[in-house]
């Protein structure tokens, strides 16, 4: 028997991408700025900054979703990783813009904001693959082009409201731009473990 998608279900699926899109949003566009401003680090020392999520991506991200294959829990398989791992990562991206605050420009506050950002990037790392691997474990083969397009819809809108709303908050109230994209991150995470 055909199953039937629940495109409903796929639309608080999608809630996971926006919370995340807008978390990424706001990263990239505000991290090399904040490490170039507060602690002067160079474009290539910045760069390598920027570039542990894409080392993670190469790295642990196939290791936990290979993992999350093959663990059976009374809540899913993707769910513990998700609920474990994203509430964490969103509290860290909060707290990033108190680092320098707190600490000023010292060397200090340099490590503590580098290993924060360590930290969330591995919580978020570990949370993404069992996230995009969700919509196949929930949409038949036949129906998964069409769900696609509404995941990748609610990122698109997450994208543009950083870049029409919270971006602009941010650039004025840092503190309380990351406090919107990571409350995003755990309404989003809240929506799917309900859904």
């Amino acid at each position: 028997m055909k199953r039937k998608v629940s495109y409903f279900k796929i639309f608080l699926l999608g809630f996971g991408f926006f919370g995340i899109s807008i978390l990424w949003s706001l990263y990239n566009s505000d991290i090399p700025i904040m490490l170039k401003s507060f602690y002067n680090l160079s474009y290539t020392a910045s760069g390598w900054v920027m570039n542990v999520d894409n080392i993670l991506a190469i790295t642990l991200i196939p290791l936990v979703g290979f993992w999350s294959d093959h663990v059976w829990t009374r809540i899913g398989r993707r769910m513990p990783f998700i609920i474990s791992t994203l509430p964490v990562g969103a509290v860290l991206f909060a707290l990033v813009p108190w680092i320098p605050l707190w600490f000023g420009s010292s060397t200090t506050s340099l490590v503590v904001f580098i290993l924060v950002l360590f930290f969330m990037n591995i919580s978020l790392g570990i949370s993404r693959s069992p996230i995009i691997a969700l919509m196949p474990d929930l949409v038949p083969s036949e129906e998964r082009s069409p769900a696609n397009g509404v995941i990748n819809f609610m990122g698109g809108f997450g994208s543009l409201l950083v870049y029409f709303v919270i971006g602009k908050i941010s650039t004025t109230n840092r503190p309380l731009g990351f406090a919107i994209a990571g409350a995003s991150v755990l309404v989003a995470a809240v929506i799917m473990f309900l859904s």
